[in-house]
Order: C-alpha cells, then sequence, then structure tokens
C-alpha cells in the first residue's frame, strides 16, 4: 500500500471512529431546546451566492456546498476549467482565483496564460474524471482521488495555424488527487493542492 492510500485510509478509520464515538453520546436522553437559532444565523441561500469564477463559465451552485457532493462538484468544475481555458472563453487567472497556496495550479495558470499572450488555443481537446468514490470532509479541508485522463489535442495560433510543439498526445489514466479547503468569506471550496499523475 503506498503512503497517499495508507493515509488516507488511516484518515478514514479515525474519522469513522469520531463518528461512531460522537454518535454514541446521541444515545443519552436529552432534554430538548427551547429556542431556535436565530434567522440571522443562517448561511446565505443559494439565491443570495455572490457569483464566483469568471463570468462566461461561473462556479455552479452545487458546488459552493460544504457537503462531500459539494466538494466533489467543485473538483469536477475547477478540472472543466482547463478545457474552457484552452479554447480561450476564460481566462486562465481564474485557475489562480480559485486556488490557495497550491503550487500545481500556479504552474498550469502560467502556462495557459503563455498561451493566451501568445494567442493560441486548443482543439479537440476532451478529458474525463472518474472520482473514486466521494471526497473526504474533515473540518474546513476535503480530499479525494480520482483517475484523469485527456485526449490528444491541438494547439492553434491566432492564424488557425497548428502549433506542433505545443500539441500533445492523450494522457493515459492518471492516478490523481485534490485537497480542497473551504472559505466559508466566499461560501465556496478552493484548490489548495492538486496531483495528476
Amino acid at each position: 500500500m503506498d503512503d497517499v492510500a495508507r493515509r488516507t485510509t488511516l484518515r478514514l478509520v479515525a474519522g469513522l471512529a469520531v463518528g461512531v464515538a460522537l454518535l454514541g453520546g446521541c444515545a443519552e436522553k436529552q432534554e430538548a431546546s427551547d429556542t431556535l437559532p436565530s434567522a440571522g444565523a443562517a448561511e446565505p441561500s443559494e439565491a443570495e451566492l455572490p457569483p464566483l469564477g469568471p463570468a462566461e463559465f461561473p462556479v455552479p451552485d452545487g458546488a459552493r456546498e460544504k457537503t462531500p457532493e459539494g466538494a466533489l462538484s467543485f473538483a469536477r468544475y475547477y478540472m472543466s476549467l482547463g478545457k474552457e481555458i484552452g479554447a480561450g472563453s476564460v481566462p486562465a487567472q481564474s485557475l489562480r482565483d480559485l486556488s490557495v497556496s497550491c503550487p500545481l495550479c500556479q504552474q498550469i495558470a502560467a502556462s495557459y496564460e503563455a498561451d493566451q499572450q501568445s494567442g493560441y488555443t486548443y482543439r479537440g481537446f476532451t478529458y474525463t474524471f472518474k472520482e473514486y468514490g466521494p471526497p473526504l470532509v474533515t473540518g474546513n479541508e476535503a480530499e479525494l482521488g480520482f483517475v484523469y485522463s485527456q485526449s490528444e489535442y491541438v494547439v492553434v495560433d491566432a492564424s488557425g495555424r497548428e502549433v506542433l510543439e505545443r500539441s500533445g498526445d492523450a494522457s493515459g489514466d492518471l492516478q490523481s488527487g485534490m485537497l480542497l479547503q473551504w472559505r466559508a468569506d466566499l461560501n465556496s471550496w478552493l484548490v489548495s493542492s492538486l496531483t495528476v499523475g
């Protein structure tokens, strides 16, 4: 078993142990509270969420939930940004805006920015994203493993001419992972670590 799998397994076992301990405390009979939380203490509703991400391709509301499903939706959205950026429909800065302290995210954004400044776009680019299971959410962090693969792609310049030295072959299946950090001020996840392959 490699270190990543062992670490994920240990976190899962620790999380289950904490869950069992917490649920065990629920077996005691408790008197109901006489008060309800105030309406002002509630999280903003989906209708109240301020826009996040590029206007042309905003972060979906479902990806802005502090749940395993929300974390997975955000991870899928973040990985799909590459296709949108490569097509020239959104700025590469979007990758930076939706990550925090993520070296690979910064490296990918810089590469896309250089391509955009040179007038390059990507054609024929497709990808797959297959999660291993639901993300593990602990406090303000979520972690997930997935298999990422991308197709062969062609880079073209502003005149439509192929730029062979920037084009690439299909990647095959790449064992990958992502760590997310919840930001309450944005009511969203951000990528704090990304590993592809």
